[in-house]
């Protein structure tokens, strides 16, 4: 199945420690919930600061800091200018670390195809106008081996499926800030 995440505006923690996402219409989301679905999948995944279309050089990371004038937990307050951008593709994973209950949730991660283990850095989005942008890679193998013996109302029913899937995806995209 194909997935596509993309999330974007104030990242924060909520009082219950969960990593959030108020949008631009208000709209606060629990980043886990979109991520959840898409363990174990191969995806390609980014995020990143977002500065405001009109960069402001005098404001940290352009505008997207919302730490000035304290100390912000990325170094805006060293370096300014720069900016969180981490992409890859690989499987998605979140560790799992144990605690005095039994388990806590972890940070989450790409294994890479060559085993090595890419950290997604979400905590540096805490505090920024940010994005998160995650899609399936569509593995053609999978594909021709779940077509494989499928008749005609099959296959009528995985492009009706595919339909869909688009047009959720260009609702979005005109949802989205250029």
């Amino acid at each position: 199945m194909f997935h596509i995440v993309i999330l974007e505006g104030l990242f924060y923690i909520s009082g219950v420690g969960e990593l959030c996402v108020e949008k631009e219409t208000g709209a606060k989301v629990i980043v886990a919930d979109h991520l959840q679905p898409m363990i174990g999948e191969r995806v390609r995944f980014a995020l990143h600061h977002i500065p405001p279309a009109k960069i402001d050089e005098s404001k940290w990371g352009g505008g997207c800091c919302h730490f000035q004038p304290s100390e912000c937990p990325v170094g805006h307050h060293n370096n300014p200018a720069w900016l969180l951008n981490v992409s890859g593709e690989g499987y998605l994973q979140r560790k799992y670390q144990p605690n005095a209950q039994g388990s806590e949730r972890g940070p989450w991660r790409l294994t890479q195809f060559d085993g090595t283990d890419l950290e997604l850095p979400l905590e540096g989005l805490v505090g920024h106008d940010s994005r998160i942008a995650v899609a399936s890679v569509l593995d053609v193998e999978k594909m021709r081996e779940a077509l494989e013996g499928q008749g005609v109302d099959g296959l009528i029913d995985q492009a009706t499926q595919l339909k869909e899937t688009i047009r959720g995806f260009r609702d979005h995209l005109g949802k989205v800030k250029p």
